[in-house]
């Protein structure tokens, strides 16, 4: 009887091993594929308004993906604070944080939205795949980071990489104007402002929860475009019916995006998520090619490398005590 009882315990403790060891490989598997969907969710909302081109105009495009934004997240809003999972102290948007996100999320969004309306996917990607170089100069720029010499080198060369890609476009279009480096400069603001916008919540943004954040940017970006359209006038702003609903799915994928990536990079360390972002530049060279016929010049694929060389150099570079003290 001891004997059968001292097996059952075993069994028991083996069923326990495996059932838990069988939960955590599903929990990992959740999480990885919250991270795919959010990169590819990402991709494709690129993807559409670059589609929409020039038939909607730059205005209507970012107060739209805005717009439908926040009308697809007030049920979520609505459905949190029903059950009460809504904190108190997340209710009130009169918080400096939300105000410096949306500021700084215009300058994103406009970024966005002007380089995948004149610049090949590719090169947009390349110039927002630089965002990481950014924010490590910036942070160091605010003193919440020491920059060693190793890794502004490769910030350095990261950026001369984004020139180098921005040039083999200009080449492979042949006699481009000034327009296209315009919106490289645009485009790289937008990245600049992302960059600062992270840096930005990591100091300040300590306290407030994710959906809060997400939220409240997305309703003060919202309202800030709807004027900012407003006032461009009814050419503007008037819109068929075929526009309004890519413009509702761009909202919708650009929403799924936030919540996705938010959720994701609290769940995954932060390596496997760059290893996830590194496959950003070959899908977008994939989907410009065979969605929009952008063969990149040869230049071009010479600079994007650099900018991966660099963001993967800065991903794997050791950090010092010194450069952790200077981030706590």
């Amino acid at each position: 009887a001891a004997l059968a009882r001292a097996a059952a315990a075993i069994a028991g403790l083996l069923h326990e091993d495996v059932k838990a060891e069988t939960e955590a490989i599903l929990g990992q598997q959740t999480r990885r594929a919250m991270l795919w969907a959010a990169l590819l969710t990402g991709l494709a909302m690129d993807i559409v308004v670059k589609l929409l081109g020039d038939s909607v105009g730059t205005a209507a495009t970012v107060a739209g993906r805005w717009t439908f934004g926040l009308l697809f997240l007030l049920p979520l809003v609505a459905w949190l604070a029903w059950r009460r999972r809504w904190p108190a102290g997340d209710a009130s948007p009169w918080r400096r944080i939300h105000a410096g996100r949306a500021l700084l999320n215009l300058g994103v969004a406009y970024g966005l939205v002007v380089g995948l309306q004149a610049l090949p996917l590719a090169l947009v990607m390349t110039i927002f795949f630089a965002e990481p170089l950014l924010m490590v100069m910036l942070a160091a720029l605010l003193g919440r980071q020491r920059l060693a010499r190793g890794p502004a080198v490769v910030c350095a060369l990261g950026l001369l990489g984004v020139v180098v890609a921005t040039w083999g476009d200009w080449l492979r279009l042949g006699a481009a104007g000034p327009d296209l480096w315009i919106a490289a400069l645009v485009a790289l603001g937008g990245a600049l402002c992302g960059a600062l916008q992270t840096v930005v919540t990591q100091v300040h943004g300590r306290g407030v929860s994710s959906a809060s954040l997400v939220f409240w940017t997305t309703a003060a970006t919202a309202l800030a475009t709807l004027a900012a359209l407003g006032m461009a006038g009814p050419s503007a702003w008037s819109l068929g019916a075929r526009e309004l609903a890519w413009l509702a799915l761009v909202g919708a994928l650009g929403t799924a995006f936030s919540l996705l990536w938010v959720a994701a990079l609290k769940r995954v360390p932060a390596r496997v998520a760059a290893h996830v972002l590194y496959l950003t530049l070959p899908l977008g060279a994939l989907a410009g090619w065979l969605g929009f016929g952008e063969v990149p010049h040869a230049v071009s694929v010479i600079g994007s490398l650099v900018v991966f060389v660099a963001v993967a150099a800065l991903e794997a570079w050791p950090r010092g005590r010194s450069a952790q003290a200077g981030t706590a």
